[in-house]
């Protein structure tokens, strides 16, 4: 059997895989629950690398029985896929796991496999003849694709959901969230690779070498790699979305009377100027209304309803408004803007010339060329 420049990628692929999975194994605290499923992930991708690389040596010829199963590994990635997003984002009393019902296609292929692999030599000639393999892989194709495509979507309502909570209960962006997007983008982009080679296989007798099923399946594993690596120096994450959605949109709809409005806004006004709150990076709406001594929905309705914001932009303002200050008393001619950014309580560039343009209309650099432009009055 000759080696090539693939087979050291994918021995590679796969030792990496394995080395991930027991790295990730052994963080007992940073996102536990959600690299639990990271680990089982890597364990299914180097599966698909090593029976990859086998079915391209012919080997699957001799080994059939075992080999012919890394197949139905593609059922597998799309469930796992969307219960690593769920644990990673999602707060829940329990640990989250996944119903029987999103195993049944992995489940119905590999009964398939395993009565196909049992049957004589001639009566798999015979299905061969009568073309059950070939409309048994058209179809198992459709519904790879399909549950994939499905549980993507899932991903992408998950996230959508999440970029929207963080505005109400976070005062600075999390970056692994922009991070999944990414990946998920890129799922998305192999899928539609996928669509393409299942068309033009199966309607059009047509296949391109570069843009095959192989390959594509060969391309996801390390994607998956590269969010295993990211995971190991990631911190634990704030789950800002409720496992029970019902509950929280009762609690959210609680107003104040107008006495109790003006003893909380007042309270609030108090930690934001006087003790400059805002000047934690790590401030969220549950912390700030601990000290408050108020529950979180009770805050949240006072800025949606009297402030006319959310708990990202309202604290983000005062942020601002410290960084205008800190600038007007020159002290960027002895700090660069980043580090006034950070000590102001921003906790990333990204996040504070995002917010900055938002509020000024100007990026921070814009904004102090403007100033320095001005005409000095004698």
């Amino acid at each position: 059997m000759k080696f090539e420049l693939i087979d050291i990628i994918l021995s590679l692929g796969i030792v990496q895989g394995l080395f991930l999975a027991w790295a990730l194994s052994k963080i007992k605290e940073q996102n536990r629950s959600a690299n639990k499923v990271l680990v089982q992930l890597l364990l299914v991708t180097a599966f698909i690398l090593t029976g990859r690389m086998l079915i391209a040596h012919q080997v699957a010829m001799n080994f059939f029985k075992w080999v012919s199963f890394v197949d139905c590994i593609i059922f597998l990635f799309g469930p796992l896929s969307y219960l690593y997003v769920r644990r990673l984002v999602v707060k829940s009393e329990s640990e989250y796991s996944l119903s029987f019902w999103h195993y049944i296609p992995l489940i119905v292929c590999s009964g398939i496999f395993i009565y196909f692999n049992a049957v004589s030599v001639e009566t798999r000639a015979r299905l061969f003849q009568q073309g059950f393999v070939y409309w048994f892989f058209n179809g198992f194709e459709v519904i790879g694709l399909s549950g994939n495509i499905f549980y993507l979507v899932k991903n992408f309502r998950l996230l959508e959901r999440y970029r929207k909570e963080e505005k109400k209960k976070l005062s600075n962006t999390q970056g692994f969230h922009r991070f999944l997007l990414i990946f998920l983008l890129t799922i998305a982009i192999c899928l539609s690779f996928w669509i393409f080679s299942y068309i033009n296989t199966y309607y059009f007798r047509r296949v391109y070498e570069y843009m095959s099923y192989d390959n594509i399946w060969i391309t996801i594993p390390f994607l998956i790699y590269t969010v295993g690596y990211f995971s190991l120096k990631q911190p634990e994450l704030f789950r800002i979305l409720q496992s029970n959605d019902s509950k929280v949109s009762k609690e959210a709809t609680k107003r104040l009377n107008d006495s109790e409005t003006n003893v909380l806004k007042s309270a609030l006004e108090n930690l934001l100027v006087k003790d400059s709150i805002y000047l934690e990076s790590d401030l969220t709406l549950a912390k700030l209304s601990a000290l408050l001594s108020a529950s979180p929905n009770d805050v949240s309705w006072l800025l949606n309803n009297v402030y006319q914001m959310s708990f990202y932009d309202f604290i983000n303002g005062y942020r601002v408004r410290a960084f205008l200050k800190r600038i007007h008393n020159n002290d960027h001619a002895k700090q660069t803007i980043l580090s006034i950014a950070m000590e102001v309580g921003f906790n990333s560039k990204s996040t504070f010339n995002k917010v900055f343009k938002e509020q000024m209309g100007l990026t921070p650099s814009q904004y102090i060329k403007s100033l320095n432009n001005k005409p000095q009055i004698a």
